[in-house]
């Protein structure tokens, strides 16, 4: 079965919306306009950022293998024992709002494991040491992940009915299991293949990790001046899109969804900017780069990634995409191989690196508050910086040198790029 997605760069970002109808000979999947008109770039050869080193432990690979041997459980019923934490339990419940049914909070019949949090906390919590058949009665709060807003706070009385518990039964791990499920010819031989897997997947997290640093860079070190109307609505289009797709996934209007989270009309803007700086950036170096795709490049980068998309042919895959994307990415994958080429990079281990990303979820409101703090302190200091900055950049732009062959493989490293699968 195919899977419409939209093709990805190094799995960093969705295709930059650089397709238009100017179709100049070196970057024929741009809009058709000087980028350098709107932005003066930094020096894009030899941006510091990091490197993660990782590794695949034998911890990690038993993890998966219990995931994939998951796919092929059996559920089993179980009659000599209560419930208990990772059970599924068919289960009826009768929720009591100031001593009447509330039909939105109660369900019948239906089938949850306890562990997941896809019911009332006191709910669940009951059902351990319950057996099959058995009535209980429980005190419960709405919570806002549970109840609509008016209902937030409310205490309710739920009687809660166990109909039957069944447990999850994983196949037995063997090399008969392995070669008629998995078709490898023996156990290694599959856990050397989860191994590569596993690399695989952390070499393009962590590339992606690298690639957005030297990103964020190269968009706070460029100058800009404006921007193309039409990329600024195309980034709008997309942008909007995106949080439509988000909401419906959510069971949300997209209104609701951007309630939900506290996303403003402000933030919105900021958002679509900084997706149009992103791809100025990108469209800007290309041009100076003058980097072309070819009939041959696209052919090469479809013959080369079709199947992982699931497609029969690369005929189909390519009139799916149309060449406008396919070209898009393949320019996009050369910027990327460009910068990450030539940056001077860091290695901090995978441990360094998940540390430091919690560090800054645990001080992210604090430091919110003390950036609110110094930009309140900070007006006149801070357009002298801004304007230091933008020398700095007209400075360092006009000592580029140009001409880089690096991009020149981006058919064959196109095969690193990712679907963000959506539904058909």
């Amino acid at each position: 079965m195919k899977k419409r997605g939209v093709l990805c760069g190094i799995g960093m970002l969705a295709v930059l919306a650089l397709a238009g109808c100017g179709k100049k000979a070196s970057d024929q999947y741009l809009l058709d306009e000087t980028y350098a008109d709107y932005v003066t770039l930094c020096d894009y050869k030899g941006v510091k950022a990091q490197k993660v080193s990782y590794s695949v432990s034998e911890k990690d690979i038993r993890e998966a293998v219990e995931e994939t041997l998951s796919e092929y459980a059996e559920l089993e019923d179980v009659n000599d024992r209560s419930a208990q934490e990772g059970d599924t339990v068919n289960i009826d419940y009768e929720v009591k709002i100031d001593g009447k049914v509330s039909e939105d909070y109660s369900g019948s019949g239906e089938e949850t494991v306890i562990g997941d949090g896809e019911i009332l906390p006191e709910i669940e919590g009951a059902l351990v040491g319950m057996k099959g058949g058995e009535k209980k009665t429980v005190d419960a709060v709405l919570t806002e992940d549970f109840a609509d807003d008016e209902d937030v706070g409310k205490k309710v009385s739920a009687e809660v009915t166990l109909h039957g518990i069944s447990k999850e039964v994983l196949p037995e791990y063997t090399a008969e299991f392995v070669k008629e499920n998995l078709e490898f010819d023996s156990i290694e031989a599959y856990e050397a293949s989860v191994r590569d897997n596993l690399m695989a997947e952390k070499e393009e997290e962590y590339r992606s990790v690298t690639l957005t640093q030297i990103m964020d860079y190269m968009v706070e070190h460029s100058t800009f001046d404006g921007y193309p109307k039409s990329l600024y609505e195309k980034c709008e289009k997309e942008y909007d899109e995106e949080n439509e797709e988000t909401a419906a996934m959510w069971g949300m209007e997209t209104s609701d969804y951007l309630e939900f989270f506290g996303i403003t009309e402000e933030d919105r803007k900021k958002e679509i900017e900084s997706m149009v700086n992103q791809e100025l950036v990108v469209g800007a170096i290309i041009q100076k780069e003058d980097f072309k795709c070819t009939e041959e490049d696209i052919k090469e980068f479809v013959d080369g990634i079709y199947q992982e998309y699931e497609y029969d042919s690369a005929k189909e895959f390519r009139e799916d995409y149309g060449d406008e994307e396919i070209g898009t990415a393949i320019l996009y994958e050369r910027v990327m191989n460009l910068l990450y080429d030539n940056a001077v990079l860091e290695e901090i281990s995978e441990e360094e690196y998940l540390a430091s990303q919690e560090d800054e979820e645990d001080a992210e409101p604090e430091d919110e508050e003390e950036v609110s703090a110094d930009e309140e302190d900070a007006g006149t200091d801070g357009k002298e910086v801004e304007a230091n900055e933008k020398d700095e950049g007209t400075d360092v732009s006009a000592d580029k040198e140009d001409g880089s062959d690096d991009g020149e493989d981006a058919g064959a490293e196109g095969k690193a790029l990712e679907a963000d699968e959506k539904d058909e």
